[in-house]
């Protein structure tokens, strides 16, 4: 196990966010960086390295889904984790 070992602990990882496209623009921008600050806070505090970790909040510029429905909408809420580099 020691070869996985080694890949797991170089691994980068990305965190971006968006959300819905309910309200104001600025404050879904403002309201996604901070739930991926959030996330990356809770990862730190597990032991992963701030060198392994980026994030971005996107607000409501890239969504999943439409916004012209409640599921559309929660599908949009979310929090993602991408491995960026072995």
């Amino acid at each position: 196990h020691g070869g996985g070992n080694a890949a797991r602990q170089t691994r980068r990882f990305a965190n971006p966010v968006g959300t819905d496209n309910v309200g104001i623009a600025k404050d879904n921008l403002l309201l996604s960086n901070n739930r991926a600050k959030g996330v990356v806070g809770y990862l730190l505090s597990k032991g992963i390295t701030v060198t392994r970790l980026s994030y971005k909040g996107f607000g409501a510029t890239k969504p999943l889904a439409e916004n012209n429905s409640e599921t559309g909408k929660a599908l949009n809420r979310r929090t993602e984790l991408s491995v960026i580099s072995n």
